[in-house]
């Protein structure tokens, strides 16, 4: 391997340890470079300047004569020692730099820079002005253009200088004016009535105002700025830094995702010193990412062990630490974990979890209304000894359940299993009168499984229950048939993971209509989707016979394999026309990627239109069989004999409807808002209309 070879891998290796901010690694790799890069002969340098096609020496001078690679090593070394808090030594490199290239403008730019932060402005300004003079100089004598962003950074740079030197000027003078002396009893009157108005003071130009302004307004100012943006401008001078470390309030919201150890431990040692304004910090929102997963643990250890923090929300996201050893971390800091409120974890779930360990969250959580739990996959314990721990008293671990207002449960169920995380806690619960949402997603559950268990949660507001495994929406019907569950649910989503092989059309309850159990079960619906289901036609006609007072705004009825849109004697048929009249109210009409949806079909539903005069949303995606005339006969239909407008109409995924068509349909002003798009894969979108987060 050559010399030069062995210069450009020190080079790359010494960047590396920077980028990894390994700096003390990085300045010894760069010394030993710039040893090397020295020991060069003059003869092998020219022959080296010359093969990279460089001058024999650097400007004017014949005798300066150095490696290619010289400036660039030096240079890199500098920003080490800045890195590494040695700013002598950075200024030393810096001056070397300058010293063997004098129209090197980075090396002023830096050497400015440290200047700056040994608060020495004076010398600093004196640099960039150089600096300047120096470039036009090359320009004039060599024809050397100096580079814009360079020369546009030295003026900022001295525009910074001169802003902080005004202000510090403007500060000094603040309370030395004289107060006005009161005016004589003739004047009285003058005064009072503004005769007497002082001259306002001119602010002069670079005045830093943000500095000058009363904390109120400060406080008002960057509290609306994000974590990022805040540590951006502490950079700007000691002034803002000071201010904003004195009002700790502005740190509400803490968003850090893919962060280092080191970046970790940054943020650690910064809330220690915003603690000592306040003895505890109140974050709002507190959303954490380590990026790699050698350092989850220590990172969130680390994070976790202070003491003097209290987070409302909190958002920790983990790729390989496990549910228990969250808690086992929480358990060090119960003042922290008391504080959370709303808590989201991205974490495995670990096999034969023993039901203390599990619940071990719920009982430091102790004022936790909201939990979402994101489980991508299930790990085996290291031991059991770590979970096995001496059991808690079942009753105390329920009556945390009860203080729950929202749960949020998402899984894999093709990694998580058997069951899912918190299972008896759900479905064997104590009666809970607070639980108002429960979303259960991707989970596998027991074979043959009922859902008497929603008896315990009978204020439920919204039941989302998606593509969880052995769980059927015919088993869920015949349990709101059967009792009475819910007082007030409004929302309820249920989409099957598997289709049965029988059609659901609730024919073995022929006086359904009379169920005033049922009927109280789900007469406030608002929100019915019960896409992805065995339902037939003809059971989805019957259950909205039967809710004759029914409030429903929302239906999504789409990719049902049982229910089809041909007129036929089969149970399968919906009649349009008939399902319409039962919901008056309806506001949103989905039926995406439903069986045998024709050019037909649409003519029945602009028949049936005369029955829902407030749809306002209307989703044909993924139908094979629309054309675009029939679609654009059925809007202007709508709009001119029941005079209906549509808010919004959703075409992803319809092949057979041109951009010519769709670019008329907006023309003609048919509809106000037209998605369409054929590239879309799937009508699902995780966080927006579906909780399956996982392929």
């Amino acid at each position: 391997m050559s010399e030069q070879d062995i210069v450009e891998r020190a080079l790359n290796l010494g960047t590396t340890y920077f980028k990894n901010e390994d700096y003390s690694k990085a300045a010894k790799i760069f010394t030993k470079a710039l040893k090397l890069v020295q020991s060069y002969s003059v003869d092998d340098l020219i022959k080296l300047r010359s093969k990279h096609g460089l001058s024999r020496h650097l400007g004017d001078d014949p005798s300066r004569i150095t490696h290619p690679r010289y400036l660039k090593i030096l240079d890199n070394r500098a920003a080490t020692w800045e890195k590494l808090g040695d700013l002598h030594k950075a200024l030393k490199d810096t001056k070397k730099m300058v010293k063997e290239d004098p129209y090197h403008l980075k090396a002023y730019v830096r050497y400015g820079k440290i200047l700056q932060k040994l608060q020495l402005d004076g010398e600093a300004d004196e640099v960039y002005e150089r600096a300047l003079k120096i470039a036009d100089g090359g320009y004039r004598r060599f024809g050397i253009s100096a580079s814009e962003r360079l020369v546009e950074a030295i003026t900022l740079q001295k525009n910074l200088i001169r802003s902080r030197k005004i202000s510090r000027e403007s500060l000094a003078t603040v309370g030395c004016e004289k107060r006005p002396i009161a005016p004589d009893s003739k004047d009285a009157t003058k005064f009072l009535c503004g005769g007497l108005k002082k001259k306002k003071p001119e602010i002069p130009l670079g005045t830093d105002l943000i500095s000058m302004c009363p904390t109120e307004l400060f406080v008002a100012i960057f509290r609306h700025l994000t974590t990022k943006e805040l540590v951006n401008c502490m950079l700007v001078s000691k002034l803002w830094r000071w201010r904003l470390m004195s009002v700790p309030q502005v740190f509400k919201d803490i968003k850090l995702n893919s962060v280092s150890y080191r970046h970790t431990a940054n943020l650690v040692e910064f809330l220690k010193r915003l603690s000592k304004v306040a003895s505890r910090i109140q974050i709002n929102m507190l959303i954490f990412a380590p990026c790699l997963k050698a350092e989850e643990d220590r990172s969130l250890k680390l994070l976790l062990s202070c003491s003097f923090l209290n987070v409302r929300n909190c958002v920790l996201k983990t790729k390989e630490l496990s549910l228990d050893r969250i808690s086992n971390l929480l358990r060090t800091n119960p003042k922290l974990a008391s504080s959370i409120e709303n808590l989201t974890l991205v974490a495995a779930y670990s096999r034969n979890l023993s039901d203390a360990a599990e619940n071990e969250l719920l009982n430091l959580t102790t004022n936790l209304k909201t939990l979402e739990l994101i489980v991508p996959r299930t790990i085996q314990p290291e031991s059991l000894t770590s979970l096995l721990r001496e059991k808690n008293d079942l009753q105390v671990v329920e009556a945390n359940i009860q203080s729950l207002e929202s749960v949020k449960i998402i899984c894999d169920f093709r990694h998580v299993n058997p069951f899912f995380p918190y299972r008896k806690a759900i479905t064997n619960s104590l009666p809970s009168t607070k639980l108002r949402k429960l979303f259960i997603c991707g989970a596998t559950c027991e074979s043959g499984m009922n859902f008497q268990w929603l008896a315990n949660f009978p204020n439920l507001d919204e039941f989302w229950f998606e593509n969880n495994k052995n769980a059927f929406f015919h088993d869920f019907l015949q349990t709101v048939i059967e009792r009475p569950i819910f007082h007030n649910l409004s929302k309820l989503i249920f989409r099957e993971h598997r289709i049965n092989s029988q059609p659901i059309n609730l024919l073995e309850f022929p006086a359904l209509h009379e169920n005033q159990g049922f009927i109280n079960n789900l007469i406030h619906l608002t929100t019915l989707d019960i896409m992805s289901t065995s339902l037939g036609g003809h059971g989805l006609s019957k259950l909205l016979f039967s809710l004759t007072e029914n409030k429903i705004r929302k239906l999504n009825i789409g990719d049902c394999p049982y229910m089809h849109f041909q007129r036929t004697n089969d149970v399968g048929f919906l009649d349009l026309a008939l399902a319409l009249q039962k919901v008056p109210h309806l506001e949103d009409l989905s039926v995406h990627q439903a069986v045998a949806l024709d050019d037909f079909s649409l003519k029945n539903l602009k028949a049936a239109a005369k029955y829902v005069k407030k749809l306002r949303k209307l989703d044909l995606s993924f139908n094979m069989a629309l054309t675009g005339p029939a679609i654009y006969d059925f809007l202007r239909g709508l709009t001119e004999s029941d005079y209906i407008l549509l808010d919004k109409l959703s075409l992803h995924g319809c092949p057979s409807v041109s951009e010519l068509t769709v670019k008329a349909i907006r023309s003609k002003g048919l509809v106000k808002e037209l998605d369409f798009s054929l590239d879309k894969a799937s009508w699902k979108v995780f966080g927006v209309n579906s909780l399956a987060s996982f392929n």
